[in-house]
């Protein structure tokens, strides 16, 4: 429910396709399960046709009912050919904000992520980090910021 809207910032005329837009809300509202969520900010999509690189610009605002807040800054998804990256900021209520940047760029081959190398930095140095070894995802954490990672796990879904 509510109202946004859509900006077009540019259209490739040969091949007759927006390539360029911002989605942009104020209070737009949407129930996922059970909790219902105030939305607010913009979304921006872009893609080079000449390299068929994609990008997606999260600057979004939610707030549930109960009053949990989360922000995306500049959170960048991009795609260029097979490889994504993410990089950006998550913040979520009083727990702070995390910063994440895709040191090493990932694939996925029929939902397994095959390669690459997340690392999402918090408070005091605190960092995890998510990275494949053999297609198998691992995760380790720093919870203290001393750089060494105290805790490896194998990642199963």
């Amino acid at each position: 429910n509510g109202t946004g809207s859509i900006t077009i910032n540019k259209v490739d005329m040969n091949l007759r396709q927006v390539t360029d837009f911002t989605f942009a809300a104020n209070t737009l509202s949407e129930t996922i399960g059970s909790t219902t969520y105030t939305i607010g900010g913009s979304f921006r999509y872009s893609k080079d046709t000449s390299t068929g690189v994609e990008q997606g610009v999260s600057n979004i605002a939610r707030k549930t009912s109960a009053g949990a807040q989360s922000l995306d800054v500049d959170l960048t998804f991009a795609t260029e050919n097979t490889k994504e990256t993410i990089t950006g900021k998550l913040c979520e209520g009083t727990n702070g904000c995390v910063t994440v940047v895709t040191s090493e760029p990932y694939a996925v081959t029929n939902g397994v992520v095959t390669q690459g190398k997340v690392v999402m930095a918090g408070a005091n140095g605190s960092k995890l980090k998510l990275y494949t070894v053999s297609n198998v995802l691992w995760m380790d954490l720093d919870a203290n910021g001393d750089g060494a990672y105290e805790a490896s796990t194998r990642y199963t879904p």
